[in-house]
């Protein structure tokens, strides 16, 4: 029998390896957080019975808090940003660059300080480790200024991002980029650049080329006002939610984010993990960014640390064209 000559791998080059997050499963049915654990995501708890009672516990509690009204935003919920607070030349360059990106470019866009007990989450689990990186857990009064910076602002990438060439060929090529940030993704439609043959040469010719971004989302905080009928509307988070749930656990009480109108038609029938129904029925009791806080009706969980991956597969044809 062959002896592997490769030492054992210590306990520490395991550890770490989980993340934990606070879950809002809640707030959908039992099969939806059961689908985690099967698909091989959830690492503890393991037991499906164990999992099932954290679940029991904290929906019963999530049935009585409140009613579909809480979410209903009030006038007062949304307001002008105080310009002698935030300059109003910052204020205005950052709503002209947010109008630039879909769907901000076609749709009725303000910035507007946004009460946060008021905002619906589509999405139903926060990382504790990612919430402390994207704001100091250790600050507890800021001023109107440094809210602004947080919310507009990029602040750079929280893990690397690794590129690999899997296979190239005279016609077509595969490239596969790796992080451990799990808010990697690639934009699309591709955009249209201004390219050099070659990057090592400073004076290359530059010719017409096209680019797929990979990397992190849109650096603005935001969120989608969705008017249901018989003057009721909601506000659900698009962007920004782990600096939401940070400043709610502080005690903030409202976030300057760009507020876009939109149609209930607009919304796509699942989105991120709450179905369109939950999000936009008026007798419905979406989760809230403030319901995160609440530990009778949160479930945390540890989660198997993911490797974010992003393969990027492309070929060509190039031959002539009789005109007759």
């Amino acid at each position: 029998m062959l002896m592997s000559t490769k030492p054992a791998l210590e306990k520490s080059e395991f550890e770490n390896t989980n993340v934990r997050k606070i879950t809002l499963y809640s707030a959908l049915p039992a099969q939806v957080i059961l689908a985690q654990l099967q698909g091989g995501l959830i690492a503890s708890p393991s037991d499906k019975n164990e999992l099932i009672k954290k679940w029991q516990e904290a929906n019963a509690i999530y049935n009585t808090n409140g009613n579909p009204s809480r979410s209903f935003l009030m006038p007062d919920d949304l307001e002008k940003l105080d310009g002698s607070k935030v300059d109003q030349e910052l204020i205005s360059n950052v709503l002209k660059r947010a109008k630039l990106y879909s769907p901000y470019d076609s749709h009725p866009t303000e910035i507007l300080n946004v009460n946060i007990s008021k905002i619906v989450t589509p999405q139903l689990t926060v990382s504790l480790t990612r919430s402390r990186r994207r704001t100091s857990s250790n600050k507890q009064n800021f001023s109107a200024q440094e809210l602004f910076t947080l919310a507009f602002e990029y602040q750079g990438p929280s893990q690397t991002l690794t590129r690999q060439i899997l296979g190239m060929g005279p016609n077509s090529g595969s490239v596969l980029y790796t992080s451990y940030d799990e808010d990697v993704r690639i934009h699309h439609p591709p955009q249209y650049l201004k390219i050099p043959i070659n990057s090592q040469d400073p004076e290359s010719v530059q010719y017409d080329g096209i680019g797929f971004p990979v990397g992190g989302g849109l650096p603005f905080a935001a969120a989608m006002k969705v008017d249901m009928g018989q003057g009721r509307s909601r506000l659900i988070a698009s962007n920004g939610i782990h600096r939401l749930y940070s400043l709610a656990k502080l005690g903030l009480e409202s976030f300057p984010m760009l507020v876009v109108d939109i149609s209930p038609m607009e919304l796509p029938d699942q989105f991120v993990d709450v179905p369109k129904a939950i999000l936009l029925d008026p007798n419905s009791n979406p989760p809230l960014i403030t319901d995160f806080v609440d530990d009778q009706v949160t479930i945390s969980l540890d989660y198997y640390k993911v490797l974010k991956t992003i393969r990027l597969n492309w070929s060509f044809e190039q031959y002539s064209t009789v005109l007759r």
